[in-house]
């Protein structure tokens, strides 16, 4: 734990020593803000910047697909514990039996990480893709079990595509939908 500290002490001096002749600091949720003055890196203007937006010339509504007899779920973003991908791959394995339930794993496997997918039968893994519309077009639903986002691009593209949201009830999640409405969150690492 010491080491922990040790290592966020450092990591907030440097944003100090980064930040400290900014006019103006943009974030992406308030939780952010926040902290930032409670740790006292920002001592002057700062500004609530709610994500950087998607091309709605790109990424519009695509028919709901009724199609299947399959429920599938979409993952997009880096294979990264942080990302949620063990608790994901956790679920995926536990509904591995049930034939109607499928998963799509839409990213790459950062570095010093594994994937947790290999060996999961109801998981297609089909690495980086520069357009995930295809894949939020086969989708039931996005899912995005992650630990911490500034705010979540992928959340706001799959519901501009017209696909619901499953994601962790955190900062720069829950800004991207309406619950019960436009997704569901749930708690972090919950399984």
């Amino acid at each position: 734990i010491l080491l922990i500290f040790s290592f966020l002490n450092g990591v907030l001096s440097l944003y100090k020593l980064g930040l400290r002749k900014a006019d103006c600091i943009f974030f992406q949720n308030q939780a952010n803000i926040q902290f930032f003055i409670d740790n006292k890196v920002v001592k002057g203007n700062t500004k609530l910047l709610p994500g950087s937006g998607v091309n709605l010339g790109v990424h519009q509504y695509q028919k709901y697909p009724t199609d299947s007899e399959n429920t599938i779920f979409a993952f997009v973003g880096r294979f990264l514990k942080d990302k949620g991908v063990n608790e994901l791959a956790w679920c995926a394995k536990q509904l591995e039996n049930n034939k109607n339930v499928q998963f799509i794993a839409v990213g790459d496997v950062d570095a010093n990480e594994e994937n947790p997918f290999i060996g999961l039968q109801n998981v297609q893994c089909v690495g980086y893709q520069k357009d995930v519309r295809p894949y939020l077009k086969k989708a039931n639903a996005l899912i995005l079990p992650s630990y911490h986002e500034g705010l979540a691009n992928v959340l706001l593209e799959s519901a501009a595509n017209g696909r619901p949201v499953l994601a962790s009830n955190i900062p720069g999640c829950q800004e991207t939908f309406e619950e019960g409405v436009g997704g569901f969150g749930f708690a972090v690492k919950d399984r």
